[in-house]
């Protein structure tokens, strides 16, 4: 018998990762503090203040997407997107798994291509680790 018909059902809808937003506002911050230094001498970096805080805003509204992923009984994946449609993908070898990290690559059935990181934080760890037992047993 097949791991795949076996499988037991999972849904994640993993929260924002506390780490990755500190990150991101601390590599933004020491960003614009460095572009204002540098303002000091030359007119040229104040162009890249605006700019930066677009990019913060931008990335900051990527992290907060919602993303939820569930696993059927029969093995298969659902991607739930954001206008409430599922689309079956499959998980394509490209996805790494760390103990603290899984990349997700998918692809739907059309082509179109989805990722999603998940940092250990973003899930509850019984989640976080049903997750990386599953794609393990997929030999991801």
């Amino acid at each position: 018998m097949s791991s795949r018909a076996s499988a037991a059902p999972l849904y994640l809808e993993p929260q924002p990762s506390r780490r990755l937003l500190r990150l991101l506002l601390l590599s933004h911050l020491a960003s614009a503090v460095l572009l204002a230094i540098l303002a000091l001498q030359f007119i040229w970096p104040a162009v890249g203040l605006p700019l930066l805080w677009f990019s913060h805003r931008h990335y900051r509204c990527r992290i907060l997407q919602p993303v939820k992923l569930a696993r059927e009984s029969d093995g298969g994946w659902l991607w739930h997107c954001g206008d409430d449609t599922v689309v079956p993908v499959r998980i394509l070898p490209e996805t790494l798994l760390t103990p603290w990290l899984v990349a997700l690559q998918l692809r739907e059935e059309g082509g179109r291509r989805h990722a999603a990181i998940l940092l250990g934080d973003c899930l509850p760890p019984d989640q976080f680790r049903a997750l990386r037992v599953a794609l393990r047993l997929e030999r991801v």
